[in-house]
């Protein structure tokens, strides 16, 4: 056993899958749950941040929120706070470095799984839709918290509420009503019919069905990875922090 495990600490390259924070993640790791116990020190809540970066956003997005005007969201857990942290810390560093970075770009294509790299800001694309998409999923377990069911109304506040709550509160349930294994996969689920309608009728991106598919593939890839990243982290934090929303 290596000196940072038998200290319950973790290797500097815990989180396997990241491109950014490789070979730093524990530093990065320790960061977020001194940030997330700063916050619980206040008796403050936590929310997620108000949008993940997309490709190119050279400005950093910041971090957690003590409150959300986002419609439709809800509050983190400790864990799931720490776990989005790291994503985001991720997503920054890619969207900051797209197209800047000869070795972040080489990997991108490699995880898109092809050499053509001309459509690899999806996959930062996909990883920031999945983070936005967790602040929705926590917002559905506010509304099961509160022995809430389906939204009612026809107003589009309306319709996308019931979107959110068809498409995570069974997973939530089964998942104990945290952020989890069967929650994370139905967003990742959205994500990919959301990039498979966005992308296909989108008359002024990609014409062939060739670009089609890489876009999608690609948007794909980033939502899965960010899973990975998510769930990983997430479990790590439980260990350290509540992984349990406070009612």
């Amino acid at each position: 056993m290596s000196t940072d495990e038998e200290q319950g600490g973790l290797t500097d390259d815990v989180l396997r899958s990241t491109l950014v924070l490789r070979g730093q993640s524990r530093l990065f790791f320790n960061e977020a749950i001194n940030e997330v116990n700063k916050i619980m020190a206040t008796g403050n809540d936590i929310y997620p941040p108000s949008i993940f970066p997309h490709a190119g956003t050279r400005q950093p997005t910041t971090s957690l929120q003590l409150s959300s005007d986002s419609f439709g969201e809800g509050r983190l857990s400790p864990a799931e706070g720490v776990a989005v942290i790291i994503l985001l810390g991720e997503c920054n560093g890619l969207a900051q470095n797209w197209r800047k970075s000869e070795e972040i770009t080489k990997k991108m294509a490699e995880i898109i799984g092809s050499s053509e790299i001309a459509w690899d800001f999806d996959l930062i694309d996909g990883m920031s839709e999945f983070g936005n998409m967790v602040g929705k999923a926590a917002g559905v377990r506010e509304r099961l918290l509160n022995g809430l069911g389906r939204p009612e109304g026809s107003t589009t506040k309306d319709i996308l509420l019931k979107l959110s709550y068809d498409t995570f509160a069974t997973t939530l349930k089964e998942d104990a009503l945290v952020i989890g294994e069967k929650t994370t996969a139905a967003i990742s689920q959205q994500v990919e019919m959301l990039a498979k309608r966005d992308i296909s009728n989108n008359p002024e991106g990609a014409k062939t069905d060739v670009e089609i598919k890489a876009r999608i593939n690609g948007r794909t890839r980033g939502a899965k990875l960010a899973r990975e990243i998510y769930l990983e982290a997430r479990t790590l934090a439980s260990k350290s922090v509540s992984e349990q929303i406070f009612k």
